[in-house]
């Protein structure tokens, strides 16, 4: 029981920051998968565009029209809004548990 809670509670932290993330407020990782990612292993750049992947539920590596290619910027420089660190929630789960997260905030 006391896992299922903290996955749950990791679930909504996810969530909103994914929302916040992908929504413009600081777009720093393309995918919720890279969200779910430690910063340290994040993408340093990424396509920006319209074309997007439900399997890794966010923009699509290849972006076809309106493609700009965004440089995030690592620890050093946080106050950049583009800073690619932070946002550690669920960077522990196993993947099996990402892999669920994932599905469940794709039914949402």
């Amino acid at each position: 029981m006391e896992k299922s809670t903290s996955l749950l509670a990791t679930t909504m932290i996810i969530a909103s920051s994914a929302v916040a993330a992908l929504a413009g407020a600081t777009l720093s990782v393309p995918t919720l998968t890279e969200l779910l990612k430690p910063a340290a292993e994040r993408v340093s750049s990424f396509k920006v565009g319209v074309a997007y992947d439900p399997a890794t539920v966010g923009l699509a590596r290849e972006q076809t029209q309106f493609s700009t290619t965004l440089m995030t910027t690592d620890c050093s420089d946080r106050g950049s809004g583009n800073s690619r660190c932070g946002h550690e929630y669920g960077t522990t789960l196993s993947e099996t548990e990402k892999k669920a997260l994932l599905e469940y905030l794709k039914s949402l």
